[in-house]
């Protein structure tokens, strides 16, 4: 043989490199000591770490990249800054092995709220989704879809900000993706039909935030109900609880066909009046 054959780790960085920068090919466990562990899939697990210079407290998501390769992933980590988005702090490749460092966002995640203090107000909710918002507007912006927005991946940090994280299912918007992605519970309905639909877009990630809110809103499940039942159950439901503004919102989120849900942009203006007129009640 004329050219000798790459490892895996050579391959991987290789094919990376021309977008992706300073992937360490060193122990991380040189730099990090590990603490608990936080969650786990089939081909991946997520702890906690600290970093033994500086004390810093990491979320460290580990990848087996003989099973999967997570350039996407990684190239939109790599480039992205922003305040509702976690942030990447490093990233080392050892031994077939890739280690995501991230910020450790240590309020811990909307389901894990949830859980332990029941519903959202509405006033709360408002902030949320202010948030995601923002950080869908910017991500949907630079050609990504999340495409498993849900409580499980959406944290809060100790100062209050909401952060978007987990993403192991983003997508290229012009990839035109064809297959089915994300968690039953928030998945789009023309995500789940992708097969007699065809492609789809980052609208998926408002029918996701849309359900997720609902979660918030009753911490329920609403996978039992079929898409086009799915807000009519709730609003029937919850009666008088919510404000026309809240059930506007959401209404609009959850609308079934794809090309009529509006984005992120349009959205998002209506919720500095909401937050308004909740803090007008609130106070009378």
């Amino acid at each position: 043989m004329f050219f000798k054959k790459k490892t895996r780790n050579q391959q991987w960085k290789t094919s990376t490199e021309t977008k992706v920068k300073s992937i360490k090919l060193e122990n991380p466990f040189s730099y990090y000591t590990k603490r608990n562990s936080l969650a786990e899939g089939s081909s991946w697990l997520v702890f906690k770490a600290v970093k033994n210079l500086t004390g810093q407290m990491a979320a460290v998501k580990v990848i087996d990249v003989k099973e999967i390769t997570p350039k996407k992933e990684v190239e939109f980590m790599q480039n992205t800054k922003h305040r509702n988005i976690t942030k990447l702090l490093e990233i080392y490749l050892w031994k077939d092995v890739l280690y995501i460092c991230m910020e450790h966002c240590n309020g811990g995640s909307l389901w894990d709220l949830c859980y332990e203090t029941g519903p959202l107000t509405e006033l709360e909710i408002a902030y949320v989704t202010k948030e995601c918002l923002q950080a869908l507007y910017y991500m949907h912006g630079r050609g990504y879809m999340h495409r498993d927005i849900k409580l499980e991946n959406i944290f809060l940090t100790s100062t209050g900000v909401v952060k978007i994280g987990v993403f192991g299912e983003i997508d290229r918007m012009e990839n035109l993706p064809d297959e089915v992605a994300g968690t039953e519970e928030t998945r789009a309905p023309e995500v789940s039909k992708v097969g007699e639909r065809g492609s789809y877009d980052e609208k998926c990630d408002i029918w996701s935030l849309g359900i997720s809110l609902l979660d918030l809103a009753d911490c329920m499940s609403l996978v039992t109900y079929k898409p086009d039942e799915v807000y009519q159950s709730w609003a029937t439901n919850t009666k008088n609880q919510w404000s026309e503004d809240f059930k506007s919102f959401v209404r609009a989120a959850l609308t079934v066909d794809p090309a009529r849900r509006p984005t992120a942009e349009e959205l998002y203006p209506s919720y500095p009046t909401l937050i308004k007129q909740r803090d007008m009640t609130r106070s009378s």
